[in-house]
């Protein structure tokens, strides 16, 4: 039998011998993955080495650079009113017809969003504004003591504050319209055009409005936009309303019209009660964007 002190040292040096074999376990896999990294790095530094010198003889373009972060191009304005500016204006703009600025500005998907908010007064002053230093700052409608919001100066002189008898709201199935405010009888004057509407004097000055506003402010532009004769030997014109008014929605069934395909006035053509929609019906004017230079 071995004794107790005998034993000792034999457990002793059996625990020093498997240490030992731990540590040079140890230190092996050490090695081996610094081996293995360093490889590794080899690998990507002569992978690096070869591409830039295979591509030493290609030209530098611009786009090769480092870029500089871009500024946003959207004014405060723009930002409050929830509407993205396009960068820059599109090519060959000023030869653009109407169908292809609807399209540069995806126009359609627009016209489609039944979810659209009510332009707000913030919206229709900057488009006042817009038109004044880009088309005309000559027209007096836009200086109406009536916010955009109403309308405008439907009645004259001492009754220059009264808004038209509508107001702006949703429309079901139609996005944004016009409701009537009171109780309008047959043959009432419910829109005077020539109190809210605005004229272009050529294609020209309707592209560089256009393409000056925030996409969805140009959509709502070439909607709300339309071509008249104003008289039998006249020439087409460009209109739009420049508040609420160019949210009247079109019918087959019109509550309003105007006296005949020249005049801006529409009148009730029947009993319109209280809260019911304003519609006019758009096939009665011409619709010839070729005429004014934009087909």
């Amino acid at each position: 039998m071995t004794s107790p002190s005998r034993s000792l040292p034999l457990v002793a040096k059996t625990q020093e011998s498997k240490a030992k074999r731990a540590r040079g376990a140890m230190s092996r896999r050490v090695l081996h993955g610094s081996i293995v990294a360093g490889l590794i790095a080899s690998c990507g530094i002569f992978g690096y080495t070869l591409g830039v010198l295979l591509d030493s003889d290609r030209p530098i373009h611009a786009s090769d650079r480092p870029q500089k972060p871009q500024s946003s191009s959207l004014s405060l304005e723009d930002r409050r009113m929830g509407t993205k500016r396009w960068s820059r204006k599109p090519e060959k703009w000023e030869r653009m017809t109407f169908t292809e600025l609807r399209r540069y500005f995806a126009c359609h998907a627009h016209a489609k969003d039944q979810t659209k908010a009510l332009p707000t007064l913030e919206d229709w002053m900057f488009l006042k504004r817009q038109y004044r230093e880009l088309v005309d700052d000559k027209p007096v409608i836009l200086e109406s003591p009536v916010p955009p919001t109403e309308g405008y100066s439907f009645g004259p002189g001492e009754y220059s504050d009264t808004p038209p008898p509508y107001y702006a709201d949703r429309s079901e199935g139609k996005g944004r319209g016009l409701f009537s405010s009171r109780p309008i009888k047959k043959g009432e004057l419910v829109h005077d055009g020539p109190r809210s509407s605005v004229k272009f004097p050529d294609a020209a000055a309707f592209r560089r409005l256009v393409v000056s506003l925030p996409r969805k402010t140009a959509c709502d532009i070439t909607e709300w936009a339309w071509t008249q004769k104003l008289s039998p030997d006249g020439k087409m014109n460009i209109l739009v309303d420049l508040n609420i008014a160019a949210l009247m929605n079109s019918s087959e069934k019109p509550n309003v019209a105007p006296k005949n395909k020249m005049a801006t006035r529409f009148y009730a053509t029947r009993d319109i009660a209280k809260g019911e929609e304003i519609l006019q019906n758009y096939a009665v004017f011409e619709t010839d964007w070729s005429a004014v230079g934009l087909g």
